[in-house]
């Protein structure tokens, strides 16, 4: 007898298996303002990771605007795309509800001389110049690149109705506002895009 599968976007897999490693790691290192300094080799593992991750879902968020997929993009050329196409993009905030965490990774990007977010920087220093950078890879880095990959993937997938992406459901991370400040009281954690 077959066995029915149905697809499920393997970023999401992905996503969820750092957040496993994550979870984890706050076995040892208890994810809490005191220890953001702390960093190690897991951490920037992580960090790279989590970084690598983002960069190819905006890669595909930007793919509208992108008419030959094989050209190069970076981390500029998405911000102008997404700050523009998505204006609640930058102030979207996630919870660590387990730590009493709120998380806002891109809001560097609703300055107006805005900068890329600092854990997208350290995680350039650390692939570039780990032997000057090691200390990038903290957790405040960790913690806000995981909650920057988890925005990006509600970007993706929503707006193209791929409901699924919510199951199974992350262990850790939770979205914590819609856009213009609109907070969920219901207890579902999906977005509704309907007004971008």
């Amino acid at each position: 007898m077959a066995i029915p599968q149905s697809q499920i976007p393997k970023h999401w897999n992905y996503f969820l298996m750092l957040e496993a490693d994550l979870a984890n790691l706050a076995r040892y290192v208890d994810l809490n303002p005191n220890n953001y300094k702390t960093y190690s080799l897991e951490l920037s593992r992580l960090l790279v990771s989590a970084c690598g991750e983002v960069d190819s879902i905006l890669r595909q968020i930007c793919q509208p605007q992108n008419t030959n997929p094989r050209q190069g993009w970076n981390i500029d050329g998405y911000k102008n795309y997404i700050t523009n196409a998505y204006p609640s993009f930058s102030g979207t905030s996630v919870t660590i509800p387990r730590y009493g965490l709120e998380l806002k990774p891109w809001d560097n990007w609703q300055e107006p001389q805005s900068t890329n977010p600092e854990w997208w920087r350290g995680h350039n220093g650390i692939k570039h110049s780990r032997h000057d950078d090691f200390q990038k890879g903290n957790l405040k880095n960790v913690l806000n690149a995981m909650g920057g990959l988890y925005i990006a993937l509600i970007y993706l997938h929503e707006p193209k109705n791929e409901a699924h992406l919510m199951t199974p459901t992350p262990s850790l991370f939770f979205p914590y506002q819609l856009h213009d400040g609109e907070t969920r009281s219901d207890g579902s954690w999906w977005y509704n895009f309907n007004d971008l």
